[in-house]
């Protein structure tokens, strides 16, 4: 069986407070984790305290009688080392005096580090020491009794009579070491990378370094292949999920049903691609949205799409016996007959959005709606046109300027994504009053951050 080993700055309360009289931290892992060996960093002031009575070796040597075992230890002298408070000094000194502790070691030995003891300087670069070097140790923390800040008095210490006065050498008092979790510095670092991956809405790269944690049944893991889901309209897929008892309650879509989700969770992938600089997608998504909001649009105003039209869902067409059948279908006709008279005429054919355009702009009465339905099938047109016809590189600023070059000024993706949310207000399917809604992904990825995080 290996040995346990300690290595152990020393500070104000150690090795028995002078003012509650309970074991310090050093101490109370010395007890607690049977510590074979301890290494007592020694600076200048805690030498003198040594010196003056011998403090902490005596109380190792008492503990050693109370548990009927041998505690050896090393003192490590610093007399030099008088500022204690310099961040700049320990991590060096900390780090060579663990490697050699290492360099000795057992295979079986197992090392410890005080995090309670010393200086903040002290107890910080033990802990960034251990997570950077990935060590293979624990780091232990003391709580106090009174679960306060401790108080640090030194003036008239009396060593024999604080141990024998000391209440952690009754039976069964209370063990206080707590065990401080230190991931390893590359877990730190993919964790780091897989949080700002969500908060780009990279929901596949973050599953696929997050795969590398081996974190699969973990919550978090779970709803980032939610996010995932999701973001590639898996809507049904996405709902079943949240339900399940490891996600049940932890977050809710804004829409969760029918066609008004549907459309919702459309917009928001399409800012999603915005916010990437996703532009050529963006501009592609276009077209199907304006079909869907016009077409609900249409409904609003007495008009169902669907009892003038045949086909399939990805492929209607207008039907000329249905527009011909009854007063309403001839009043579309004429709408549609009247906005083609130049060339070839209404043709029927394929149902688009300038044809919904044409009809809303036609019934409406609603002068703000006219003109969204046809500035942003405007926008379809020549935008979606030039990308779609031309080999070119589409960002922000070839959106502007094809606008631009059509006669519209100060129009740019970010126009067309608010002329967006307007329809969607129009076509009633949610509240765009409440902003709040639009964030739904960003929330869902804070979700998903905290998850980790627990």
């Amino acid at each position: 069986m290996g040995r346990k080993l300690l290595f152990s700055p020393l500070g104000g309360t150690d090795p028995i407070s002078n003012t509650n009289m309970y074991d310090g931290a050093m101490l109370h892992i010395v007890r607690h984790y049977r510590i074979d060996k301890v290494y007592l960093y020694m600076s200048r002031e805690i030498i003198q305290y040594q010196e003056a009575d011998e403090r902490y070796t005596y109380c190792l040597k008492k503990l050693g009688e109370l548990q009927n075992r041998e505690i050896e230890y090393e003192l490590i002298r610093r007399p030099e080392l008088v500022e204690v408070q310099d961040f700049e000094i320990f991590y060096r000194e900390f780090k060579e005096e663990i490697d050699k502790i290492r360099k000795e070691m057992g295979e079986d030995d197992e090392l410890i580090l005080n995090l309670s003891s010393g200086t903040p300087a002290m107890k910080s670069w033990l802990l960034v020491i251990r997570t950077m070097n990935e060590l293979s140790c624990k780091a232990v923390q003391v709580v106090t009794p009174d679960r306060a800040m401790n108080e640090h008095r030194h003036k008239d210490y009396q060593v024999k009579e604080l141990w024998e006065l000391d209440p952690d050498n009754e039976g069964g008092a209370e063990n206080r070491c707590r065990e401080v979790p230190c991931p390893s510095l590359s877990r730190v670092r993919q964790e780091v990378n897989i949080r700002k991956l969500i908060r780009e809405y990279d929901y596949h790269a973050a599953l696929e370094l997050a795969a590398e944690l081996k974190d699969h049944e973990k919550p978090y893991m779970k709803l980032i292949r939610v996010a995932e889901e999701r973001e590639l309209l898996d809507m049904d897929a996405v709902e079943k999920k949240l339900e399940t008892n490891h996600l049940k309650g932890l977050y809710r879509l804004p829409i969760r049903k029918g066609e008004k989700r549907d459309i919702f969770e459309y917009a928001l992938v399409m800012q999603i691609r915005l916010r990437r600089g996703e532009y050529a997608d963006f501009i592609r998504a276009i077209s199907p949205i304006l079909y869907r909001l016009y077409k609900r649009i249409m409904k609003k105003l007495g008009i169902c799409l669907e009892e003038y039209v045949s086909g399939t869902e990805t492929k209607t067409v207008w039907d000329r016996e249905k527009l011909s059948g009854d007063m309403a279908g001839k009043e579309i006709l004429k709408i549609l007959e009247g906005a083609y008279k130049s060339g070839d005429g209404f043709r029927f054919g394929n149902v688009y959005p300038v044809h919904m355009q044409k009809i809303i702009q036609a019934k409406s009465d609603d002068k703000e709606l006219k003109k969204l339905v046809g500035e942003l099938r405007e926008a379809e047109e020549k935008v979606r046109n030039q990308a779609a016809h031309q080999i070119v590189s589409v960002n922000k600023k070839t959106i502007r300027e094809w606008m631009e070059k059509e006669g519209c000024k100060d129009r740019d993706a970010e126009w067309i994504m608010d002329g967006i949310k307007k329809a969607i207000g129009y076509a009633e399917i949610i509240d765009i009053a409440n902003k709040e809604v639009w964030n739904s992904y960003d929330q869902m990825n804070e979700v998903i951050i905290r998850l980790m995080d627990e």
